[in-house]
């Protein structure tokens, strides 16, 4: 615990006002390296209709709407069984490494081809991360029917229902299609991942939720909330401090997680409720002893 809390105390040392990194990530062939060229206008990445061809992340720097960015495109990641060859285990070592460097990562799913089980698996590396994330659902353009980019948004959903709170755009890297809408979403998301609600504002809204809905007693014994405290940012993490944290279960902790998402949104981060034990007070100790005679 005093590891992560050191990880999070640097994290959140960083400015407010820092470069945002900005990961693509995805299966072979889903189009990252097409999207990265979309967004700089220029062919940074090499293109190629092998899946597998980019095998190095590359770091471009990125100037949209007056800020600073820093884009890395990796390498497709497919499951290990299928990974064949020392540059492509490489490859896939540095892209999950990339995750871990980014402050918001954009899962680059293949529109036409759908949610796969390597997305989902993907799609929980990056939750589990605790980076920002949005969805771009790449080769919309080649969706036929009226109705299935809809369609494509609600499958989406359906099958990474754990990243409901992720952004989902459908995007085209070849014409360009809704790339501008997702820049803005992974800018909005980044900001989300810094955000700091302010402790009063904290206060009276937890204040409400514990009077609404009070922890359930466990074994006879008696669970109280004392309060609720935001310890850090990417990702925004708040300590819920209880008179016994090992009778809160998980499904109160979830239950404030959905219950600051309804108050403040937090669209495109992971939230993360920690229970904290508050030291009971003790009563003032008695003096010692007997008095001499």
């Amino acid at each position: 615990a005093d590891e992560a809390g050191a990880g999070d105390a640097r994290r959140d040392a960083r400015a407010d006002d820092a470069v945002l990194r900005v990961a693509l990530v995805g299966k072979p062939n889903a189009g990252k390296s097409s999207l990265l060229n979309r967004l700089v206008g220029s062919e940074r990445s090499l293109v190629h209709d092998q899946p597998g061809t980019t095998t190095d992340p590359v770091d471009t720097p990125l100037s949209y709407g007056g800020k600073d960015y820093l884009l890395v495109d990796t390498a497709g990641i497919r499951r290990r069984a299928r990974v064949e060859g020392a540059t492509e285990k490489l490859s896939v070592t540095l892209a999950l490494a990339q995750i871990e460097r980014a402050d918001v990562v954009v899962l680059v799913i293949d529109a036409h081809g759908g949610v796969s089980e390597q997305d989902a698996r993907l799609a929980g590396l990056i939750e589990e991360s605790g980076r920002a994330v949005v969805i771009a659902l790449n080769k919309a353009d080649l969706l036929a029917g009226p109705g299935a980019g809809r369609a494509t948004l609600r499958q989406t959903s359906d099958e990474l229902h754990f990243l409901a709170y992720a952004p989902r755009q459908l995007v085209s890297a070849l014409r360009g299609d809704g790339v501008g809408e997702l820049f803005r979403r992974v800018d909005a998301a980044g900001q989300q991942h810094r955000r700091r609600i302010a402790t009063s504002d904290l206060n009276r809204f937890f204040a409400d939720v514990c009077e609404r809905y009070p922890p359930t007693s466990r074994g006879g014994k008696l669970v109280t909330v004392h309060y609720l405290t935001q310890g850090g940012v990417r990702p925004p993490t708040f300590l819920l401090w209880a008179n016994r944290a090992d009778l809160v279960d998980e499904a109160y902790r979830r239950f404030v997680v959905n219950q600051l998402r309804a108050r403040y949104g937090f669209s495109g981060t992971p939230l993360r409720v920690v229970i904290k034990a508050k030291a009971r007070e003790r009563a003032p100790r008695r003096a010692a002893g007997r008095k001499r005679k």
